[in-house]
């Protein structure tokens, strides 16, 4: 008995190894790209002059699977590859929110932050159709 859970702990630190061994950091450009389609998506939600640019977001997507699938990743498995991807996203949508002020939103700083976002034609501003007014 004792001898199977000394096979059994060994077994598990292997694995725990091995899996440690596996992990890489998120690169930057996947960060990247799920902060700036995340939020532009968030944006148009909340701004009424904008809309989210669903086909770009899918074309820059998959170019960024095909990335991550190039540098080794398996897309099915990135959570059992992959760290700091959420920390190194909150600390992005963070700078995001204290650029624009956004700590307490309303329509009128969401807005100026997407004109401010679309007008630079940043990463972000990509993501984002003004919409035709009336």
């Amino acid at each position: 008995m004792i001898g199977r859970l000394v096979i059994a702990g060994v077994c598990a630190v292997v694995t725990t190894s091995a899996l440690a061994d596996t992990m890489r950091p998120a690169p930057d450009y996947f960060v990247d790209m799920v902060m700036a389609t995340t939020t532009a998506q968030q944006l148009a939600l909340s701004c009424p002059t904008y809309s989210f640019e669903l086909l770009k977001a899918s074309h820059s997507s998959g170019a960024v699977i095909s990335r991550l699938q190039e540098d080794g990743f398996d897309t099915d498995l990135l959570d059992e590859q992959m760290s700091g991807f959420e920390e190194a996203l909150g600390a992005r949508q963070e700078t995001f929110l204290s650029k624009y002020g956004l700590d307490d939103p309303d329509e009128v700083k969401v807005c100026a932050a997407a004109d401010a976002e679309f007008d630079a034609e940043t990463e972000l501003g990509t993501y984002l159709i003004k919409n035709a007014t009336q």
